[in-house]
């Protein structure tokens, strides 16, 4: 087994026969990146209507083709840091549990990324079709808070580590070292 990971340029995953590569891609005027599937697109409306009915507007919704593993971001005026997202992280920990029956959190902490600290949430819930495994994040752009969610099908659960080093490969560009 190779040491690969989603960070090499010649890394891809291959799950349930579809092949995904990974890159940088940029958000909010290029000043956030995340390493994602190249595959993954806007998710389509009709999509969007069954798994994420309670989308909010500027919520960036993207999906491979099958709909199988999707990623949802959204960027708050909120201001963040530190203190904030220990904040956070407590009252999601009490939250996400509360939300609806079947809500299960297995990790809440706040944890190092490749290049930013984030508050990490693993959680599953019942959604509409199906029990939903969902690997929630809370960072920084510029001082504001970005929250972002990766989701797949509980019984895609093996998932749950590449959703996590997704999230951990957040990268606020506006810092300047």
């Amino acid at each position: 087994m190779t040491d690969l990971s989603i960070y090499d340029e010649d890394y891809e995953f291959t799950f349930r026969g579809r092949e995904y590569r990974f890159c940088e891609r940029l958000f909010y005027d290029d000043r956030f990146s995340l390493r994602l599937p190249v595959s993954f697109e806007l998710m389509p409306d009709s999509v969007r209507e069954i798994y994420q009915p309670g989308s909010q507007p500027g919520q960036l919704l993207l999906t491979d083709e099958a709909g199988q593993f999707s990623f949802s971001m959204m960027k708050a005026e909120d201001t963040l840091d530190e203190e904030i997202m220990a904040r956070q992280m407590e009252l999601c920990q009490f939250i996400l549990p509360k939300m609806a029956a079947g809500v299960y959190v297995y990790e809440a902490d706040i944890i190092e990324g490749r290049y930013q600290q984030l508050a990490y949430f693993e959680y599953i819930h019942d959604a509409l079709l199906e029990r939903m495994y969902n690997c929630m994040f809370l960072t920084g752009v510029s001082g504001h808070m970005v929250w972002g969610t990766i989701s797949f099908s509980y019984g895609n659960r093996k998932l749950k580590s590449l959703a996590k080093e997704i999230a951990c490969s957040c990268h606020d560009l506006s810092i300047v070292e």
